[in-house]
């Protein structure tokens, strides 16, 4: 049987999960699966083939487990149910790529961070770049991190305005303080004024310098 939201387990082998983001939206969803589908077979999770073993744990005396996410993981979580009692392919993004990953990290599905990071050395570009840079702070992934900032800075005449503009001041300034930065002199100075001009206090007076 496919998790499902709602009801009540259907059996002793039954577990209840529910995930929340930690912003409250959206709001906390609960699932109802299965020990043994989540922690034996090729697409189980190491997280809770060893979370089963602990007797010790509240989790292990209520078989609920309450998790807090981050707003993307979050709606990338059903994905992950998804893989691991289907045998269909994960629908990955942009956008999702780097959440879904995150979480096979986390549970330790190996096979889902494989497929993740295949699909992101593939998806990655200028035109992405920006996404996977603020999804790499979100999950403190440093090598995405920096591959974001050293492709935004050494193309930045290329980036469009609205893209930097919706960057946050910190990847702002170290894209072009970056050592991979090239940019001509002038067109550098225009950029960061109209950077500065669209986010107001939230810049700090280096920058300007």
């Amino acid at each position: 049987n496919k998790h499902g939201r709602g009801g009540a387990p259907a059996a002793t082998s039954a577990y209840g999960m529910s995930s929340g983001a930690l912003s409250n939206k959206p709001p906390v969803q609960k699932y109802h699966v299965h020990k043994a589908i989540l922690s034996v077979g090729p697409r189980r999770s190491d997280y809770f083939a060893t979370l089963f073993k602990q007797s010790a744990l509240s989790e292990h005396s209520t078989n609920t487990s309450r998790i807090s996410l981050q707003d993307s993981a979050a709606d990338a979580f059903p994905s992950v149910l998804d893989y691991i009692y289907t045998d269909k392919p994960v629908k990955f993004t942009s956008k999702n790529a780097t959440a879904i990953r995150h979480l096979a990290h986390y549970f330790g599905i190996r096979s889902l961070w494989k497929l993740a990071s295949a699909y992101i050395k593939g998806d990655f570009s200028l035109e992405t770049s920006a996404v996977y840079l603020s999804e790499s702070l979100l999950y403190h992934d440093e090598k995405l991190e920096n591959a974001s900032i050293d492709i935004l800075a050494s193309r930045i005449e290329e980036i469009n305005r609205r893209t930097l503009a919706r960057l946050p001041p910190s990847s702002f300034e170290r894209i072009v303080t970056s050592p991979k930065l090239k940019c001509r002199s002038k067109k550098l100075s225009d950029i960061v004024l109209k950077y500065c001009q669209t986010q107001g206090d939230a810049v700090d007076m280096p920058l300007l310098m």
